[in-house]
């Protein structure tokens, strides 16, 4: 009978439709959840999960699917809402492990940043010289005349250790050349003319594949980690690549 025919193809085709949209979620997932893992903008998330989720209801609320043919969709929309569910824990360990070694790799930078400005703090209270992590954070064994029961420090104690392992990094502090004690005149014993700090990643194949080291004149820079590098005269090597 022809119109049987007809609405048994229709039907068919339907149901056909319906499996094939179910089995693309998991695309739709992906290409919306692994570009954002990365660093895309969340919006790519969010169209993604909601044109998945919009056509599965459309489908499923259509008329032609509310036959015996909707087990076959079923059967074939179980499989599928799995394999979204595994794409979405793998964006999600993807972002993570993304947003892990930034924020490594930004301590690190920050750590750098951070003690150039405590060195010129001091040396503004040195004679314009600079000196050891360890005089920075405990100023008065250090600078002659200091208020012994001052709080007040140039450097977080946490940083004046070196070296010092912390977030993934092996931060190690380089000092430049002695000043003559005969031309201190007042300034600490343990003056520097210059100094460069480095910081390297203490394992290999974690996705920290940098190393950054600052020096006096400001700048902080950054290398392939593993190469060998030599820090001379506490500066920073010209082959060093400045940060933007």
């Amino acid at each position: 009978m022809p119109g049987t025919t007809g609405a048994g193809g229709a039907g068919s085709g339907g149901a056909r439709g319906c499996v094939g949209a179910a089995l693309g979620v998991p695309l739709l997932l992906a290409g919306a959840l692994l570009p954002s893992a990365l660093g895309a903008h969340t919006v790519a998330t969010l169209s993604g999960v909601a044109l998945a989720l919009g056509l599965c209801l459309l489908i499923a609320r259509h008329p032609r699917l509310r036959d015996a043919r909707a087990a076959t969709v079923i059967g074939a929309t179980i499989p599928s809402v799995i394999a979204s569910l595994l794409v979405i824990t793998l964006a999600v360990l993807v972002a993570r492990g993304t947003r892990h070694r930034s924020a490594d790799a930004s301590a690190a930078i920050g750590d750098t940043r951070l003690l150039i400005e405590a060195e010129k703090a001091y040396a503004a209270n040195n004679r314009g010289l600079y000196d050891l992590p360890e005089c920075l954070a405990a100023p008065a064994r250090c600078l002659p005349g200091f208020p012994a029961d001052s709080p007040m420090t140039f450097l977080p104690p946490l940083l004046a250790p070196s070296p010092l392992e912390k977030q993934g990094y092996r931060r190690v502090f380089h000092p430049g050349p002695a000043v003559d004690p005969a031309q201190l005149q007042g300034a600490s014993p343990t003056s520097i003319r210059g100094f460069a700090y480095v910081s390297e990643p203490m394992r290999q194949g974690t996705g920290h594949d940098r190393a950054y080291c600052g020096d006096e004149t400001g700048r902080v820079c950054e290398w392939e980690a593993g190469t060998t590098v030599s820090i001379i005269g506490g500066r920073c090597p010209a082959t060093c690549q400045a940060l933007r």
